[in-house]
């Protein structure tokens, strides 16, 4: 890349900066990755090692640890460094060292550090030669790694790609939000099963089944899409007594779905776990409360849970 300016009279200049001298900083002199997670005394990360920056190679990742009293406040930009500190054949130096540097079988979307352990998820690296397996019909990987030395503790099969940065720990729980979005469900199908998704339009829906015959299952759908970026309390309610499924958005009856005869029998899917989200239609968001109760709730219950939880909310920014 080459830009020229005005010069004086009888006299030319011109100024060159090579784009390539940016290549050798990153990684190198400050903590680089596509994603980074910090404590107090250490910072983590995952993303191109040093010396595969530049994108003129094959991509190598690793998984890293620092100690964040290692890093130290960077300087202004001064691209004419390049060729002084980083000369052509000479030794790649890397002015933060990690604590640690691990290669780990998949490419990191999602990571949270939570108390020594470091969750890192994402697809299979064999993801970067096969577009099938970086776009998730087959499924990610969820690793648990120690944050001390970063050594795999544990891994899992995910059914489906987790959301980028879609991954929290809190109350000594993970939660992990993917790409096939389903919000939650608890399944046996196809002898019974019931889930709650979110359709493209933003309605949200509940499926109740126990079969696949006529009558065996239902769709109850909210009329009202749940609004993006926004607090949105859903509750659906089934009303055995009066044969009826009732979607509440807001406090609010939004719409009402009437039990087909022949659904009858119960819905618990014994055995089989809650699974937050399961595999289905898209939701890529984060809820913060969810509550199953054994009785059907009043419109004024509903109403009155919603009125206790939004004036726990106003003046918080979280409305």
């Amino acid at each position: 890349m080459t830009t020229g300016g005005a010069a004086p009279t009888g006299s030319s200049a011109t100024t060159s900066t090579r784009a390539t001298s940016v290549w050798y900083f990153a990684g190198r002199e400050a903590p680089a990755g596509r994603l980074l997670s910090m404590s107090e005394s250490a910072l983590y990360g995952f993303g191109y090692k040093p010396e595969y920056y530049r994108g003129a190679t094959e991509r190598k990742y690793h998984l890293f640890s620092l100690d964040r009293s290692a890093v130290t406040p960077q300087p202004p930009p001064d691209y004419a460094r390049a060729n002084r500190d980083y000369p052509q054949n000479g030794k790649a130096e890397l002015k933060v060292a990690p604590r640690w540097t691990h290669e780990i079988p998949l490419l990191a979307r999602a990571m949270v550090l939570a108390g020594e352990t470091l969750f890192v998820a994402g697809p299979p690296p064999r993801g970067l030669q096969s577009p099938l397996d970086f776009e998730g019909p087959k499924g990610g990987v969820l690793a648990a790694d120690a944050a001390a030395d970063g050594e795999t503790r544990a891994q899992y099969r995910l059914d489906s790609l987790p959301a980028f940065d879609g991954m929290v720990a809190a109350g000594e729980r993970l939660y992990l939000t993917t790409e096939d979005g389903r919000l939650l469900g608890k399944e046996d199908f196809p002898a019974t099963w019931w889930v709650i998704n979110v359709l493209p339009d933003g309605r949200a829906e509940l499926v109740l089944g126990e079969g696949t015959g006529e009558g065996k299952s239902v769709r109850p759908t909210c009329k009202t899409p749940l609004p993006a970026g926004a607090w949105a309390p859903l509750a659906f309610t089934v009303d055995r007594k009066h044969r009826q499924v009732t979607c509440c958005l807001n406090g609010v009856a939004d719409a009402t779905t009437p039990l087909p005869p022949p659904l009858t029998g119960a819905l618990g899917a014994p055995g089989k776990d809650l699974r937050i989200p399961s595999s289905y239609k898209p939701f890529t968001d984060l809820f913060d409360e969810f509550r199953i109760y054994t009785r059907v709730l009043s419109e004024a219950e509903v109403k009155a849970r919603y009125g206790t939880e939004k004036r726990g909310r106003e003046g918080t920014g979280k409305e």
